[in-house]
């Protein structure tokens, strides 16, 4: 039995960086939007809901 010593403390902390880069790296993806990109798709938003007010019956 003449296994490589770990410090199991180090190692828990590494498998969490990991972790915790996994899901930043998800969330980049998922919530990031470059200013130009958030505009666009906020303009297209607005538009989109004029479009369809537009288009209501009164009663």
């Amino acid at each position: 039995m003449s296994g490589e010593i770990i410090n199991l403390r180090r190692v828990k902390k590494n498998i969490a960086r990991e972790d915790a880069a996994k899901h930043a790296g998800e969330n980049r993806i998922k919530f990031g939007l470059n200013k130009s990109e958030k505009k666009v798709a906020a303009f297209q938003k607005e538009h989109a809901t004029k479009k369809l007010d537009g288009h209501k019956l009164e009663k």
